[in-house]
């Protein structure tokens, strides 16, 4: 196993489902280390067991200057939590108000040195 430190720096903003992204809400970041074969699979781990959002390879932006660093978005709610089938429902109805969770991944790898 290898160990890989991620830090995400999220931008949070209402999402409305026909006019888009509007007003930013909030702002955070968040560092972790995770033990993991490779990037991918530390990407997919902190998704799922620090942020508790889904993940999709496909659907992330890389960076074209910084080869580490990939940009993705997740709808969320009010408490910052993925939404659900049935909120995504209601917010498309314009019943609900769900956020755009903007993040910005960057991927570093630990390695140990002799001093």
């Amino acid at each position: 196993m290898r160990n890989f430190k991620i830090t995400t720096y999220h931008d949070v903003l209402i999402d409305d489902f026909n006019d888009g992204e509007t007003d930013y809400v909030n702002g955070y970041t968040i560092s972790y280390e995770v033990k993991a074969e490779t990037p991918k699979e530390a990407i997919e781990k902190y998704y799922k067991e620090v942020l508790g959002f889904s993940f999709n390879f496909d659907y992330c932006e890389k960076g074209e200057e910084n080869k580490n660093t990939i940009f993705y978005s997740n709808l969320v709610d009010d408490d910052n939590f993925e939404a659900t089938e049935r909120e995504k429902s209601l917010w498309e109805k314009g019943k609900k108000t769900l956020y755009a969770n903007n993040t910005t991944c960057i991927v570093e790898e630990i390695v140990s040195v002799e001093i």
